[in-house]
């Protein structure tokens, strides 16, 4: 790794220097305790630290005398913590200079990462306040700085750790603790500087090897044989194209769910979004998956892999909907938990591995800024009227949410509450069933938590005899396929079964 594609030194430690300075960090240090105090004052003082030992390497002469004591006075009150912190360098032919002890400003970064990690974990998250999750997004971004910086300065003494695989397994740890971090608090501090540093350090990265895939479906034809051996369901209305949908559509029909055919056919997502493309573009950067048949199931679980890992994963294990021999659907372009706040996921579905992992109901475009350039927010979000407890003023407040995985997840039936939802299909072909608000005690809501899902058995149907309440459902279905746009108006219960690898992303406001 040539030293000159890392990132900018004095750029790196400004990070660190305005990251100290920031009032809302200052803020958030300060209501977790004296022990959290305390070492972010250590990281700071190792931070004047630098900056002093900088200034001693890189002398500039004083516009005023005033200054130059000003400085030598600084420079006195440091002189413990500096001292701390700096080893001498070995002696030359040149005047000797200090060499920065980083292990000691990680070590600070890395306690005061636990301190924060341990207060997100010992409440359920809609509890986590901004101030932990912005002390956290700190001292994780002081940490990755810090690993950086000491892995640049290694590779310009030629002094790098034979386990270091020449400098980038510090770097790919250092782009993994800012991404875990991203993940966990969703709230970055000095977002574009810690956004920019990531697609650095992605772009040092050696490349990834390539993924192999197999051609997409042709089209939804494709899945009629599967279709015929599952219960089908009245056709959602659907428009051709976007021009084909009156103005009156979207009063006439805001309790009504319907298709626009190739909606979203214009987005740049529609070429860019292939599994080669993802891997070159995001393949190091961690995502969250979810890995189980269903989030009602004992053993479904989370973790964080590299999107190489997912996307490689989800290609491997592609299979149509029909059955395990028949892979005819794995394709290289583009659904999880439900709940309130939760889309697409496994069921009882032969065709979803136990183990198979999805990418559900995750803000990527939040931790993946360039990806969010392949899209746009629907227009038809604004041709619907306001909410009643909305200013006609006000624009609606539109949350995105990715859903990737491969063919066979399935998210069991549920609705997302109060909220109207754009349902864009970008690759692949998914097929959604759908019943209206009235039919909910027709399919049994569970209880507490879960009070938004059902335990109805869309996939495979059900004996009308043991429960003769669901005969009077009245379910609609549709498949949407790369470019479609579905409206989901609000508590309208939704089945989705991924016939295909697809990538889709939801709108709700």
């Amino acid at each position: 790794m040539s030293c000159r594609r890392c990132p900018v030194r004095r750029d790196l430690v400004q990070l660190l220097v305005d990251l100290a300075q920031v009032e809302e960090v200052a803020t958030a240090v300060s209501s977790r305790g004296p022990l959290a105090l305390a070492i972010w004052n250590d990281i700071s003082d190792g931070v004047k630290a630098l900056v002093d030992q900088q200034d001693d390497n890189h002398p500039q002469q004083a516009s005023h005398d005033s200054d130059a004591a000003s400085h030598k006075e600084e420079h006195d009150i440091l002189h413990v913590s500096k001292k701390r912190r700096l080893e001498p360098a070995a002696s030359s032919t040149q005047e000797p200079e200090g060499t920065f002890d980083w292990s000691v400003l990680e070590a600070d970064a890395s306690e005061l990462v636990d301190l924060a990690a341990l207060a997100i974990r010992s409440v359920p998250y809609h509890e986590v306040t901004r101030a932990i999750r912005i002390l956290h997004q700190a001292a994780s971004t002081c940490r990755a700085v810090t690993m950086v910086l000491a892995s640049t300065d290694a590779l310009a003494s030629g002094n790098v750790n034979r386990d270091d695989e020449g400098g980038y397994h510090s770097l790919a740890q250092a782009l993994r603790i800012l991404d875990e971090s991203l993940i966990v608090t969703g709230l970055p501090v000095l977002a574009d500087r810690t956004h920019a540093l990531l697609s650095a350090l992605h772009a040092i990265l050696p490349p990834l090897p390539s993924i192999s895939v197999v051609p997409a479906p042709s089209g939804p034809d494709q899945f009629t044989p599967f279709l015929r051996t599952v219960p089908r369901f009245p056709p959602i209305r659907s428009f051709p194209d976007p021009g084909a949908v009156p103005w009156t559509t979207f009063t006439d029909m805001v309790n009504t769910p319907f298709v626009i055919r190739s909606g979203v056919a214009h987005w740049p997502a529609m070429s860019a979004w292939t599994v080669p493309n993802l891997n070159q573009r995001f393949g190091h950067r961690l995502v969250p998956v979810e890995i189980g048949k269903s989030y009602l199931d004992a053993v479904w679980s989370q973790r964080l892999v590299p999107m190489h890992e997912f996307l490689r994963e989800c290609v491997e294990s592609c299979t149509v909907g029909g059955g395990e021999d028949d892979k005819s659907a794995c394709g290289n372009e583009g659904g999880g938990n439900d709940g309130v706040d939760n889309e697409e996921h496994h069921e009882d579905d032969d065709t979803a591995p136990r183990g198979t992992m999805y990418l559900a109901q995750h803000d990527l475009f939040r931790q993946l800024p360039a990806l969010r350039s392949d899209l746009f927010i629907p227009d038809q979000v604004y041709m619907f009227p306001s909410h009643d407890d909305d200013d006609d003023d006000d624009a609606p407040n539109v949350r995105l949410h990715a859903w990737f995985g491969p063919a066979g997840t399935v998210s069991p039936l549920h609705h997302d509450g109060a909220t109207r939802n754009l349902y864009a299909q970008v690759v692949g072909y998914k097929r959604f069933v759908l019943f209206p608000p009235e039919d909910a005690a027709r399919l049994h809501p569970l209880d507490g938590i879960l009070g938004n899902s059902s335990p109805v058995d869309v996939l495979h149907g059900w004996d009308v005899d043991e429960d003769p309440g669901l005969r009077e459902a009245k379910g609609v279905e549709c498949v949407l396929g790369p470019g479609d746009l579905m409206y989901l108006p609000p508590q309208w219960w939704h089945f989705v079964h991924s016939l295909s690898y697809s990538m889709s992303v939801s709108f709700w406001w």
